[in-house]
């Protein structure tokens, strides 16, 4: 049986990604701090697709090598996939310092050891994939989400960089520049989601990600919202795209 560990499993998009590998046969590795839920898709799963399913609660502010170290003891494990990840919005200097540090080491730090653990893993291998969830966010700064969309411009680009060196082991790393998907991100995030358009929906975008990382391209720009963006930070003055952004998530 072919595996694939799952980062964020418990919600959103790492929910969704979770039940369609499973459906296509992979055991899976479930890590998220909702150990309820966890304990919930197992039950479920398994009735469902009689697959492999291993549940780790734990919270990524943490150091996760101890239980990686654990996981890759497996030898089938074909897929790492980043997708656990928060946002936090207003102005930076009003947050809570001790939250944006652990924005910090979730979405960065965390992220970083478990590319660096299975990216070894892969190479000793010579096959594999590194999924990492990034964001349209990462295209550009963000006024009143600024750590956050900082956070997504490391995803993306220290993905391409690591591409680069693993490519010559068959290993693919991708970044996934998502637009917004109907998840509880923004409620978390502490945004006024009545102000905002509807996202995606995550079983939607689950299956645009599985159809996308086929390909062999590392930073993949997912939705027309997405690919705009990326259009127009490059032609608009710095200054003035700035200001549309910073209007844009003053909400």
């Amino acid at each position: 049986m072919k595996y694939i560990v799952i980062t964020g499993a418990s919600s959103g998009i790492g929910y969704a990604i979770s039940y369609r590998y499973a459906k296509m046969g992979y055991g899976l590795y479930l890590i998220s701090r909702n150990i309820d839920k966890l304990k919930e898709m197992k039950k479920d799963i398994i009735n469902k697709y009689n697959v492999d399913v291993y549940i780790f609660s734990f919270d990524l502010n943490n150091n996760p090598s101890v239980i990686c170290l654990d996981i890759i003891k497996n030898p089938n494990i074909e897929i790492l996939f980043n997708n656990a990840g928060f946002g936090t919005a207003g102005e930076f200097l009003l947050h809570d310092l001790e939250r944006e540090d652990s924005l910090i080491d979730v979405n960065i730090k965390a992220l970083t050891r478990l590319s660096y653990i299975f990216g070894n893993y892969f190479k000793s291998k010579r096959k594999g994939m590194i999924v990492n969830i990034s964001s349209i966010a990462s295209m550009m700064p963000g006024p009143y989400m600024a750590t956050y969309y900082a956070s997504k411009a490391y995803v993306s680009s220290f993905s391409l960089s690591l591409s680069y060196e693993l490519k010559e082991y068959n290993v693919l790393v991708h970044a996934l520049n998502l637009p917004r998907v109907d998840t509880s991100f923004d409620l978390n995030a502490k945004r006024n989601v009545t102000k905002l358009k509807k996202g995606i929906d995550k079983d939607k975008m689950a299956k645009i990600i599985i159809s996308k990382i086929k390909k062999r391209k590392c930073v993949i720009n997912i939705g027309l919202s997405t690919k705009m963006v990326n259009l127009l930070q490059r032609v608009l003055p710095k200054t003035l795209f700035l200001k549309m952004v910073g209007k844009s998530l003053n909400v």
